[in-house]
């Protein structure tokens, strides 16, 4: 058991010194712990440890639980992280519950998505297809865009009319790349091609060509 408790315990970037892992081992044998019991004694101890249980955070399960907010489109502050993660070993919250927790900031961030959300997708499902526009018109990586906490997420806040926020179409949203500065659409090889072809066009006009 102490074994099986020093690699679980590991894998979660918490490390218990032999004293404590031996106390601990005596009474999850003792009790005849199942290994969910076994995983929340873990977690029970490393919360008492370091209460804003860093090693947590700086491991495996913190960076599974920032990807799974991203997945929402949500950005976590630390304590939040912190305390989800609180939760989760010490089994007050399960992985399913976080998700809902992240659905639900997920839609009341973006309320156009919030019925898409209810039907069981997430935000970067919702994205994928923004992602590959923008991917295909700025001529860059798709996934060196960031849709969260950035101008991007304007495709799900859509407001043009005042009206309510909706999600912007495909041309929308191509037109919105092509018309912001900031996205870098003027220095691609399309808008290059169709400045020389304004300018031909211009040249023919007025007898230069």
């Amino acid at each position: 058991m102490m074994a099986e408790m020093r690699n679980a315990a590991l894998a979660w970037n918490v490390r218990i010194d032999d004293t404590n892992l031996r106390t601990l081992a005596t009474t999850a044998v003792n009790g005849n712990y199942n290994s969910q019991q076994v995983m929340n004694t873990i977690g029970k101890w490393a919360v008492a440890q370091d209460a804003n249980v860093t090693n947590l955070v700086e491991g495996p399960l913190g960076e599974a639980i920032n990807q799974l907010a991203q997945n929402y489109g949500v950005k976590l502050s630390t304590s939040t992280a912190n305390n989800y993660l609180r939760g989760f070993v010490q089994g007050t919250e399960t992985e399913e519950s976080i998700k809902a927790l992240l659905a639900k900031q997920a839609a009341a961030l973006y309320p156009s998505l919030s019925e898409r959300f209810a039907k069981g997708e997430t935000f970067e499902d919702v994205v994928s297809p923004y992602r590959e526009m923008a991917s295909r018109l700025l001529e860059k990586e798709a996934g060196s865009f960031d849709f969260i906490g950035t101008n991007l997420n304007q495709a799900f806040v859509y407001n043009p009319d005042g009206k309510g926020e909706r999600t912007m179409s495909m041309g929308e949203f191509a037109n919105y790349l092509r018309t912001n500065q900031e996205f870098g659409y003027e220095y691609t090889t399309d808008a290059r091609n169709k400045a020389y072809g304004a300018v031909r066009a211009l040249a023919s006009v007025f007898g230069r060509a």
